[in-house]
């Protein structure tokens, strides 16, 4: 399920300003996006809280505040969003407000269920 909201001018302001990245591109997030490609590329829809934790292909973006992340997921509070490091490992969450980055796993497969079963968290 991808989050598109064709309709919402501040949506479209934000999308605007971002740079929307293919597979080749993301290779700069390399190895964690070669496990995203081959695992996650559908991305991860949570149920229980109505969020795409992790976004599919074509949401993949790179933040305009942090050009060395890969934006993959949000957290759905305080505008956390979860990303890849160019030329760090694991998968972070970045605190805008903090203007600080987290390390809340070493891949994805330990972040995707850790984040589903509330073990990891921000």
């Amino acid at each position: 399920m991808s989050a598109e909201w064709p309709d919402d001018p501040e949506y479209a302001a934000f999308r605007s300003g971002v740079k929307t990245v293919t597979a080749t591109d993301a290779m700069r997030w390399t190895p964690q996006c070669h496990e995203y490609f081959s695992t996650f590329s559908e991305g991860v829809y949570c149920e229980a809280s109505y969020m795409q934790v992790i976004l599919p292909p074509q949401d993949l973006y790179i933040s305009p505040d942090e050009p060395n992340d890969l934006v993959i997921g949000h957290a759905g509070a305080d505008g956390i969003y979860f990303c890849f490091r160019a030329g760090v490992a694991g998968v972070w969450a970045y605190n805008g407000i903090e203007k600080r980055h987290t390390l809340l796993a070493e891949t994805l497969a330990g972040f995707v269920p850790g984040w589903l079963n509330s073990t990891i968290h921000v």
